[in-house]
Formats: C-alpha cells, sequence, structure tokens
C-alpha cells in the first residue's frame, strides 16, 4: 500500500506541475484575445472619431449628440456608441497592464482583472501545450511546491503524524 501511496504523490504531482504550466499559455492566448478585441473596438471607435471630425465636432460631443436625441432609437445608439468607448478603455488597459506585467504580476493582474466571458471564449478553443519558457517552469515550481504540500497535508489527514505513516500496517 506504501507503493501505491508513494506513486499516487508522483502522479499527482505531475498532474498540478502540466496544471500550473498551463497558465501562462492560457494568459497569453487570453492576451491575443484582447487584442483581436481591442483592435476591432478600436477600428469602430476610429470610424466615430472621423465621422465626427467630419462635422466639427470630438468624439464626446459626437456621442453626446446621439445621447441627448429625443429619438429612443437613435439615444440607443449613443448608449451602444459610449459602452463601446468604455470597453475599449477597460480593455486596452488591462491589455497593456499584462503586457508590462513581470512574470508574477501577470498572474496576479489576470486572475484580479480577467472578464469571465472572455474566459469563456479563449477555453472554448484553447490549445493544452508543454511550453519550456523560464515563466512556465516558474509555474511549475510553484505547482510542485503546491503538490508536495498538499499531498502530506492530505497523508496527515489520513493517516495521522509523519511517524504513524511510516509505521501503519496496510495490510
Amino acid at each position: 500500500m506504501r507503493f501505491l501511496v508513494t506513486i499516487g504523490d508522483r502522479i499527482f504531482a505531475c498532474i498540478v506541475v502540466f496544471s500550473c504550466m498551463q497558465i501562462p499559455s492560457f494568459i497569453y492566448q487570453y492576451m491575443d484575445y484582447l487584442q483581436g478585441r481591442v483592435d476591432e473596438l478600436g477600428l469602430q471607435i476610429e470610424s466615430y472619431r472621423s465621422i465626427a471630425a467630419q462635422g466639427g465636432k470630438t468624439i464626446k460631443e459626437f456621442v453626446s449628440k446621439f445621447l441627448s436625441n429625443t429619438d429612443p432609437e437613435i439615444a440607443a445608439q449613443g448608449r451602444l456608441m459610449e459602452d463601446n468607448l468604455v470597453r475599449f478603455d477597460q480593455m486596452s488597459g488591462a491589455l497593456a497592464s499584462l503586457k508590462d506585467a513581470s512574470v508574477w504580476d501577470r498572474g496576479l493582474l489576470f486572475f484580479q482583472n480577467m472578464d469571465v466571458a472572455h474566459v469563456k471564449s479563449v477555453w472554448k478553443l484553447y490549445q493544452p501545450g508543454l511550453s519550456i519558457t523560464a515563466e512556465s517552469c516558474t509555474y511549475a515550481l510553484v505547482g510542485l511546491v503546491g503538490a508536495v504540500v498538499l499531498s502530506n497535508v492530505f497523508k496527515r489527514l489520513l493517516f495521522g503524524s509523519r511517524r504513524s505513516y511510516h509505521d501503519h500496517d496496510f495490510g
């Protein structure tokens, strides 16, 4: 039985290490997805700016003209334009902070600022892989330490003290 527990530890550690190595890869795929969204919104906003400039207005004045219109459909278009401007600023800021972050900060920033809808979209297309970069190896090392700690906690919960685990008669 001790053999099975030891093998179980190793398998658990491998699964945790491989899973942790996926985090940087997923974050980079999320960043690529976010970049595409930012680029698309940027094209739309540039169109708003161009049309506003033709009328001698700033983009804020242009959007305000829609928002203050008494026709509900035109006002709704103004709200949509305003929402796009806000989303563009939010996504651009999130993307810039992820790009500029250190190895440790990037993971924390991702989990603090992630948009669940975007994460779900990236997850649908996510392809796990084995990336051997300094960043993925750092996450793997953290995962290995976490796996060892968790494994030891589980063994102590199941078998009591360390001494009783080694002395335990597994049958």
